[in-house]
């Protein structure tokens, strides 16, 4: 009908760049960014909510969208990664420590297997199983808290071809006895974009945190401390710096 606002987002893909439309009251602001000023792209997807997000050197998009689309995203994503790999050398990557993917329950199992098909180019480099916090954690108070809490590391799984790293999540890193876990989040960093790691092993815990700060927004996943593949998956990190 005249008058009501049919889109908050449109969005441009030309060879070069792309222009973003945003709806902001009655106006539309816009902006042109290259390919290559992509630093990190999120997709997360839970049963039918979906939402992109897109950050740049000095901007980020949320993009709110129904499941019924996610077809149309991901060969969106897959427009923005092709074109910001493009011509771009691959760093070399270390030998990494052999990830123990059969640790991982069925359903990553099977996505790292099909990851592996689709991209022969990725090198599977790093995995953490879902686990129970109970298990691991050496303080009796936390240990209690968690068992009745039935706190739980969540799956993650990483790759890299040298030019981006990718990073398979549930969309958060815990979960708790009252909470789902239907989600997924596909992570795209491209690796020159990394401006530094940081890890922080919190005393008394049974957990690592890593954070990968990039300009404008920093990602933050856990390994637990019996993760032996952990060390070679953070000198793999630190070589793209």
């Amino acid at each position: 009908a005249p008058g009501w606002d049919l889109y908050d987002y449109v969005i441009s893909m030309n060879e070069n760049d792309f222009q973003i439309w945003k709806r902001n009251g009655k106006e539309v602001e816009t902006a042109v960014f290259k390919y290559t000023d992509v630093e990190c792209i999120r997709n997360r997807e839970i049963l039918l909510y979906g939402k992109l997000h897109i950050f740049t050197k000095h901007s980020s998009y949320v993009f709110k969208y129904n499941t019924v689309s996610s077809l149309i995203i991901r060969k969106l994503v897959r427009i923005i990664r092709d074109k910001y790999s493009q011509g771009k050398e691959k760093v070399k990557l270390p030998e990494p420590e052999l990830a123990q993917k059969n640790e991982m329950d069925f359903y990553f199992q099977n996505l790292i297997e099909k990851e592996q098909a689709d991209n022969p180019d990725y090198t599977f480099l790093f995995c953490q199983k879902r686990i129970k916090l109970n298990k691991l954690e050496e303080n009796i108070i936390k240990r209690i808290f968690f068992l009745i809490s039935a706190k739980e590391l969540l799956e993650s799984i990483h790759y890299s071809d040298g030019i981006e790293l990718k990073i398979t999540t549930r969309g958060r890193p815990f979960k708790n006895l009252l909470q789902s876990e239907y989600g997924r989040e596909n992570i795209y960093i491209p690796v020159l974009k990394l401006k530094k790691i940081n890890t922080n092993t919190v005393e008394n815990s049974a957990y690592n945190e890593i954070e990968l700060v990039l300009n404008n927004c920093t990602l933050k996943f856990y390994a637990d401390i019996n993760n032996k593949a952990f060390p070679a998956y953070l000198k793999t990190l630190r070589s793209y710096l």
